[in-house]
């Protein structure tokens, strides 16, 4: 581990990378149980410990000699499987898994391209005043 890890840091690293459970990787680590899930939520925030939750996820992986492409094939094995058998349940975590691995979890940021026809009727809300937009919504105007 980090000579920048404290000995409850560093244990906090090994039971999290263990169970994925970060609230009870501070616990078993000797943090208060009162405050083990604020505690939990600060080292996940950590650059040395997140560092060191990288290094031994991937140490694991070396050991197990297991390539992201395994891991990915297994998932749509299990997909596959779950289909099968009508396992909804499981047909949606595997799902879920590979959208986490594909990086489809998190919000779409990308800018949207609008259309000519709708920048020039975002235009034209945009320019209509506090009573105009109240008249539409009451469905006392029809022009726009």
């Amino acid at each position: 581990m980090s000579a920048r890890l404290t000995p409850r840091q560093q244990r906090f690293v090994e039971e999290y990378t263990i169970s994925g459970n970060a609230a009870d990787a501070a616990r078993r680590s000797g943090y208060s149980a009162r405050t083990a899930r604020q505690i939990a939520c600060e080292n996940l925030t950590k650059p040395d410990i997140k560092a060191a939750i990288t290094a031994r996820r991937q140490g694991y992986a070396t050991q197990i000699d297991v390539r992201r492409d395994d891991v990915i094939a297994g998932l749509f094995t299990g997909i596959a499987e779950a289909q099968k058998k009508a396992d909804a349940g499981n047909l949606i975590r595997g799902w879920v898994e590979v959208a986490k691995f594909a990086g489809l979890d998190k919000p779409d940021t990308t800018p949207k391209v609008m259309r000519p026809e709708h920048v020039a009727r975002r235009a034209a809300f945009e320019a209509l005043s506090d009573d105009e937009l109240l008249a539409i919504v009451g469905g006392n105007n029809s022009s726009v």
